[in-house]
């Protein structure tokens, strides 16, 4: 969903070039609602609310790969669902053990936290599983940085959050967490952790600052818009939080009971102006040629 652009043609030497003026593209929510047995529900940007997806026993988590294809962890029956952009649904990945957090490496991968067995489950876009690393108990929320390194949140389990390399190395990352449920990061590589007992998102920067970012609200679930703004899945209240970059909280959504998770679809990059001129340039020169 995007806005019109603006469009103006001018003449480069004798060649018809269109500048666009780059419109932002507008995000739409997906939020996990357990009020109805499971469904996800979907915002647009103005707030309207629609049903996307039944059918869940028990939905803990979202992911969207780069496709605009959205994963939903079934934490009850082990299952991972895929569902595309138009709503057809159909099972990715099964038997998993208490499927919780859900994250996409930049290969396409997707990395599953099994909360029971404490392993981390790789699959490939073809559903090729395996076993990712293990031993990491209560594991809940996962996030990738830059890096690649994945970043898992030990939920009720020491309150800390484990660092796995790429090349499968894990080591603590920040303990003092008393229920760390979820992890985000922003643009920037500043990472969030959200501690769902202390009631507190925590904000780590990428030089190892810890901060206090929000509080009086239960993180079960975070994702950053375009613009930077942060939704928190909050059971606490049953709604769904937005918090600017600032941290100024409102209510966004509400009427829910035990949202668990929320997430956004990747933004397409829409053409520059630079690059039209570009495109009507380099065209122009190939009449030339000829």
């Amino acid at each position: 969903m995007t806005t019109n652009p603006q469009r103006t043609w001018i003449s480069l030497m004798g060649a018809a070039v269109l500048l666009a003026a780059v419109s932002v593209s507008a995000q739409n929510l997906f939020v996990v609602d357990n009020t109805h047995a499971g469904n996800i529900d979907v915002f647009t940007p103005g707030g309207i609310q629609s049903t996307f997806a039944t059918g869940f026993d028990l939905p803990y988590a979202e992911a969207f790969n780069s496709a605009g294809d959205l994963f939903v962890s079934d934490a009850n029956n082990g299952v991972i669902t895929e569902v595309t952009p138009g709503g057809a649904q159909s099972t990715f990945a099964t038997g998993l053990s208490h499927p919780w957090g859900l994250a996409f490496n930049s290969a396409g991968n997707l990395f599953v936290a099994n909360y029971d067995s404490g392993a981390i489950t790789e699959i490939t876009p073809g559903g090729v599983k395996s076993t990712y690393a293990t031993g990491v108990v209560g594991s809940a929320g996962l996030a990738f940085n830059s890096a690649g390194d994945l970043f898992v949140a030990n939920y009720g389990y020491g309150g800390g959050v484990t660092e796995i390399t790429p090349g499968g190395v894990k080591s603590t990352f920040a303990t003092g967490f008393l229920a760390p449920e979820s992890i985000a990061f922003d643009s920037a590589g500043d990472m969030f952790v959200g501690d769902e007992s202390a009631e507190n998102i925590i904000e780590f920067t990428p030089g190892g600052t810890r901060s206090i970012f929000a509080t009086g609200l239960n993180p079960y679930a975070m994702a950053f818009n375009s613009s930077g703004d942060m939704f928190v899945a909050n059971p606490l209240d049953n709604n769904v939080l937005a918090i600017t970059p600032s941290g100024t909280k409102s209510i966004y959504a509400s009427g829910f009971v035990d949202p668990l998770g929320v997430a956004l679809p990747p933004v397409v990059p829409e053409p520059s102006v630079m690059g039209l001129l570009g495109i009507g340039a380099a065209a122009f020169l190939s009449r030339r040629r000829r």
